[in-house]
């Protein structure tokens, strides 16, 4: 909690968002343990968000599947969901991921999609097809 707060004692008159990271939706079940984090994924999640809470942090970064929970606990907080791939592409290293809809539809404010677009032969084209999926 003191690196947070800290954190969030720093801000001045730029006013950034402080944004506390929860469980990475890359790592498993053994590699938590490995780091000596024990629960469930979604106990961590939640009392790293609580601890977050309590520090005064602006948002959590949190795997989507957890945005719907987080968002009734914390409804001014903002949520940024990485492991967001659309339906066409691929998990790659993700173990939580969520569609774009999906993850907007439970409450998440920013979307983290990266390979999918980054290693993109034709980024912009992916990102017209994400926009598409998003409006049906």
């Amino acid at each position: 909690i003191p690196m947070l707060k800290r954190a969030v004692e720093a801000r001045r008159e730029r006013k950034p968002f402080i944004l506390a990271v929860t469980v990475l939706s890359s790592l498993s079940k053994y590699e938590l343990k490995q780091i000596e984090i024990h629960g469930t994924r979604r106990e961590i999640v939640l009392k790293l968000a609580e601890i977050s809470n309590e520090a005064g942090v602006d948002g959590l970064v949190a795997s989507g599947i957890y945005v719907r929970e987080l968002r009734q606990k914390y409804p001014k907080m903002i949520l940024v969901c990485p492991g967001i791939r659309p339906s066409f592409a691929h998990k790659n290293d993700q173990r939580v991921t969520l569609s774009p809809q999906e993850a907007t539809t439970s409450g998440c404010d920013i979307l983290v999609i990266g390979r999918p677009i980054t290693q993109a032969k034709d980024p912009q084209w992916i990102l017209s097809k994400i926009i598409d999926e998003l409006s049906t």
